[in-house]
């Protein structure tokens, strides 16, 4: 790297780490980041690792320095994110808060995954918890008229004909069911979404399907795609053939 005179982002960070820890170099440093930013605000905070907080705890030690996270949503371990990162800043901040609403959800569904998510070590990891959230909108103000049951129900393939370890047409099944499902709820004049501007029908931008690969993303857009329901796959494509990856 030193030939071709190339840095990676990697070793931006190691070099401004020790670039901090160095008694000669440090103070100064800082006080050029402080001039150039005076607050530092960091989304998506339980993506980070302790280096990355280690620079920034540094850089902004008593000054305006806010992170904003969700360590129930670090996903990101893969490529080297520690949510214990976050835990230690949360442990190390002067003051929490804590959005207590949520606006995106009937009150019904709020509460059922307050309880799955309400038992001891429902996450697995020592201080992530489950906090308590309300529903900014009442059940007359939000809500999907026209289908029966619970806000949150567990689906089944039920195809006893599939083995279980044929795990390939288990998720062809699957993908089946989601995409005959929201064909089912489009196409049902009884099924109406109420918001507070009033009733109409739904449509295919009500609905998201959350997957764990983008292979699965695409298998139920094709299902999707042959019950004539339009759809797009959000942040697709493959990490490893990025410029970032081979750095």
């Amino acid at each position: 790297k030193r030939q071709s005179d190339r840095v990676t982002f990697d070793d931006l960070l190691s070099r401004i780490d020790a670039a901090l820890s160095d008694p000669e170099r440090s103070e100064q440093l800082r006080m050029a980041i402080r001039q150039r930013w005076s607050i530092a605000i960091i989304d998506e905070f339980q993506d980070t690792d302790p280096v990355q907080y280690r620079v920034f705890a540094e850089c902004f030690h008593g000054c305006g320095f806010y992170v904003v996270g969700d360590p129930k949503q670090s996903i990101y371990g893969f490529r080297g994110a520690d949510v214990r990162a976050y835990l230690d800043a949360r442990k190390d901040a002067a003051s929490t808060h804590t959005l207590g609403k949520n606006h995106r959800s009937h009150p019904d569904l709020v509460r059922a995954v307050g309880c799955i998510f309400d038992g001891p070590a429902a996450f697995a990891q020592d201080g992530i918890e489950m906090p308590p959230v309300e529903a900014a909108f009442t059940k007359d103000e939000l809500a999907v008229v026209g289908i029966e049951g619970a806000a949150l129900q567990l689906r089944c393939v039920d195809n006893a004909s599939i083995a279980t370890e044929a795990k390939e047409e288990l998720r062809d099944a699957i993908a089946l069911d989601i995409a005959a499902e929201i064909h089912r709820l489009l196409n049902d004049p009884a099924v109406q979404l109420r918001e507070p501007t009033g009733m109409r029908r739904l449509c295919p931008s009500d609905f998201a399907v959350l997957t764990r690969t983008n292979d699965e993303a695409e298998k139920v857009q094709e299902c999707l795609r042959a019950l004539g329901i339009h759809s797009a796959i959000g942040k697709s494509g493959n990490i490893y053939g990025c410029r970032e990856y081979d750095e």
